[in-house]
């Protein structure tokens, strides 16, 4: 079963990475919109990251957990600009101000190991639920009749409330989840591996719809 789960571990991370190779050369070919240099930087530093991870982790056999705290905390960046900056247009203080707070999660990690023990499961909560609310907030300006639809932005906040909000989930089960059924946490992850590419593809979708659609800054 282990072999299974090894074998589609490494599939889904191959798939990872081509998919936001493909999504980061349509985004360099497409025309100027807002958010282009958004999309396209946020792709090419999630592809450095899943590469990084997936030859740490399947190739050396070594931990990656710095990996995966470090590419939350770049979730938690990118989509903090994307809220703040583009799509509720707060002022940049509060942009800089959010981000700022994003660090201490990160910090977590650099705690002596004693001390980090505690955290390491939960170290992401802070990052998966914040950008939860936000696609949240963002769902209700919709339906409230605040916000104009458009289907490419509603596509990817859907696609990171299911990915965020599951992740959220895991991260205060997966500590309790381990001691009773390994098994069961694999199937978990393997559904989060799913949720998190169909975001990936929805960022992608996002960003080739708006530069079909009028210039607007």
């Amino acid at each position: 079963m282990m072999e299974w789960i090894n074998l589609l571990g490494r599939l889904i991370a191959v798939s990872a990475i081509v998919i936001l190779t493909l999504g980061g050369l349509l985004s360099i070919t497409t025309k100027q919109y807002a958010e282009k240099n958004w999309t396209l930087t946020y792709l090419l530093f999630l592809l450095a990251t899943e590469g990084l991870a997936s030859y740490i982790g399947f190739y050396r056999q070594e931990s990656v957990f710095f990996m995966f705290i470090l590419s939350f905390f770049l979730h938690f960046s990118f989509l903090n600009l994307y809220y703040n900056h583009f799509l509720f247009q707060h002022p940049p203080w509060k942009t800089l101000l959010s981000a700022s707070l994003g660090l201490i999660p990160f910090l977590l990690f650099v705690l002596p190991e004693p001390y980090y023990q505690l955290f390491r499961y939960y170290d992401r909560l802070p990052f998966s639920f914040s950008i939860m609310l936000a696609s949240l907030l963002y769902f209700y300006q919709l339906v409230s009749g605040k916000r104009t639809y458009e289907k490419p932005t509603t596509l990817l906040n859907a696609s990171i409330l299911l990915f965020f909000s599951l992740d959220a989930f895991l991260a205060l089960a997966t500590e309790y989840l381990i001691h009773e059924n390994l098994i069961l946490v694999s199937g978990f992850w393997t559904i989060r591996a799913i949720c998190l590419q169909l975001f990936y593809s929805a960022l992608i979708y996002h960003g080739w719809a708006r530069s079909k659609m009028p210039l607007q800054f």
